[in-house]
């Protein structure tokens, strides 16, 4: 991969993050998911940018399954993959969007990476 500066890492996330946020719908897995996928997969410490950009996420417009598990395997932190289970149990708490909600139980229902 080619080595950028911290702030190059920055911008490309949030292009790709603020293309993805424009999506009317999240019923299929938009267009730059699996760009910010391999982003957080080859350089780790962009992980808690992933966190964030999943909490920006508007619950009533996502779909179901993707969600959990396109993000799932991005996490190789404890902390982080912690962090993101209590996303998952936040949405499968919610009662606004019932396909999340039965994925993320679902996901929830998977062992962690380490445990």
């Amino acid at each position: 991969m080619i080595h950028y500066t911290a702030s190059e890492v920055d911008e490309i996330f949030e292009t790709l993050s603020e293309q993805i946020l424009q999506e009317d719908s999240f019923g299929k897995k938009p267009v730059g998911i699996d760009g910010i996928q391999f982003l957080v997969q080859a350089l780790p410490q962009t992980q808690r940018k992933l966190l964030d950009f999943i909490r920006r996420i508007p619950v009533p417009k996502t779909g179901g399954s993707w969600l959990g598990s396109a993000f799932m395997q991005c996490f190789v932190d404890d902390t982080h993959e912690e962090e993101f289970r209590s996303i998952l149990q936040g949405w499968a708490e919610q009662s606004d969007n019932s396909k999340l909600s039965i994925s993320a139980k679902a996901m929830l229902d998977l062992p962690g990476k380490r445990k």
